[in-house]
């Protein structure tokens, strides 16, 4: 027979007997005459847990990393934000000192040249001016 075999028969449901109810009924009676007496004192009532003096701690400790996590995270997008600020006004400067230097170039050129006419009857071809 296995261990399965003979957990079944262990659990199978048995027949208690044609004088089970009076037995427990037999065994209930002396019990029965027993006559609770009240205590003078009524005991305290009693705690699930003991007070633990310091069950504040956790909680405050969570709050404290929750706050500390949530400033350095806006000091740290506000640092990004500052950077791209400069970054920014550093390349507004740049394109105006760029577009100063092309203006005066641009200026130079224009004072260079010299008008030009282009040859009647051949369009790729053109020739100096001579006032």
């Amino acid at each position: 027979m296995t261990f399965d075999d003979e957990l079944r028969d262990a659990l199978r449901p048995s027949d208690p007997g044609p004088r089970f109810a009076e037995r427990v009924l037999a065994r209930l009676e002396p019990v029965a005459a027993v006559v609770p007496v009240e205590p003078a004192v009524v005991p305290a009532p009693v705690r699930e847990h003991p007070r633990r003096p310091f069950r504040w701690v956790p909680l405050g400790l969570a709050a404290s990393v929750t706050v500390a996590t949530a400033a350095g995270v806006v000091f740290l997008e506000a640092q990004r934000r500052a950077e791209g600020e400069r970054a920014r006004h550093q390349v507004i400067v740049a394109l105006r000192l760029t577009s100063g230097e092309l203006n005066e170039i641009g200026r130079r050129l224009d004072t260079r040249a010299t008008p030009t006419e282009t040859v009647p009857g051949d369009p790729g071809r053109s020739e100096e001016r001579v006032p």
